[in-house]
């Protein structure tokens, strides 16, 4: 903390906090004597995983290859290359510098819950490679759980999709039984309570998947929608969602990569973002009508296609044409454009 700035009665504070602990074990009517504690935390304190950010930070240092990402002590590293054979010998190389930095800095790995996963296209299936820490092997696996989502390799979403489903299946239950005591408008209520939230999570980037791997959810959804509007199994379904006021998957996807491209637009996106995408005035020097729109990059994939990059500035160039004033605050503007949504007129 002192190498980072944090000097005086702070350091002090948390001197005072952390120095001189001790504890001890209880066991039935047993218990064991004192013993000084000579590193780590309070478990389960609130300064806990601030403390614990702080004694991490610097293990990005040793990462040179890779790209680290760190969450609490979910930590992910990803690396690119052409040659997965050369990617191999980088890839262990990194991993003794961090096995070396764990030690250091007395921490521990659990290999039982460390795997590795390569991404690639379907026509490119990679045979496994032997990627280790301190001799152990790290197993490959198709895919995982990231931060509450489930990436496979080809990443096609399908697993997420099918797990998202099968939050929202058991959720229509409880709307099922809801409805002979509640109102309309407390069962929609309930949905933006208990189902919208798994729908709209990290929808930015799996609901740009092809549309028949999101059939599975909006058939769900049209089954909600006419549940809470007490109508026919077979009635139909467009009406219902416009009276409701709810968006389906694909235009949930439309209207948060929108707001996500108006924070950009705002600058209130995170530094990481700050060229992202590029405008085509800053690509060429032409005066063109198109000067202010955003630069649509060129994509050989419909992996490429289904990509952030790709879809936020077509989606933002449309919405420039609709002269929807841009300017407005971030509610407003969200309002205005899930009423465009809900309307079809983008």
């Amino acid at each position: 903390m002192h190498h980072y700035g944090i000097r005086g009665i702070a350091y002090k504070w948390f001197e005072s906090y952390l120095y001189n602990r001790k504890q001890r074990v209880v066991y039935n009517n047993s218990q064991s004597c004192f013993k000084l504690i000579k590193c780590g935390v309070p478990q389960g304190s609130i300064l806990g995983p601030l403390l614990f950010l702080l004694y991490i930070n610097d293990l990005a240092s040793v990462c040179h290859s890779s790209m680290p990402i760190f969450f609490a002590d979910d930590t992910n590293l990803f690396f690119k290359g052409t040659n997965i054979k050369l990617m191999e010998s980088m890839i262990n190389e990194e991993l003794n510098d961090i096995s070396l930095w764990l030690k250091t800095n007395k921490l521990s790995l659990n290999i039982a819950k460390t795997h590795y996963m390569v991404f690639h296209s379907k026509n490119k299936c990679t045979t496994d490679i032997n990627i280790k820490i301190d001799n152990n092997l790290i197993d490959r696996v198709s895919h995982t759980k990231f931060l509450g989502i489930i990436i496979d390799e080809k990443l096609n979403w399908k697993l997420h999709i099918n797990y998202v489903s099968g939050k929202v299946s058991r959720c229509i239950g409880m709307i099922i039984k809801s409805r002979k005591v509640l109102n309309k408008e407390s069962l929609i209520t309930l949905y933006y309570s208990f189902i919208y939230p798994f729908l709209i999570y990290c929808n930015h980037i799996w609901g740009s998947t092809y549309l028949s791997h999101l059939n599975k959810l909006e058939i769900l959804q049209k089954k909600i929608v006419r549940i809470i509007s007490g109508v026919q199994p077979r009635c139909p379904r467009a009406p219902l969602f416009y009276d409701l006021g709810f968006l389906k998957v694909h235009e949930i996807n439309k209207y948060l990569i929108l707001k996500f491209m108006y924070k950009y637009h705002s600058s209130s996106l995170p530094d990481v973002f700050s060229s992202y995408f590029p405008y085509v005035a800053s690509i060429h020097d032409y005066a063109t009508r198109q000067s202010n729109c955003l630069y649509i990059p060129s994509v050989r994939t419909n992996l490429g296609k289904m990509s952030i990059k790709y879809r936020g500035p077509i989606l933002w160039n449309e919405l420039i044409k609709s002269n929807l004033t841009l300017y407005y605050s971030e509610p407003v503007f969200s309002y205005q454009v899930k009423k465009m949504i809900l309307n079809n007129t983008i």
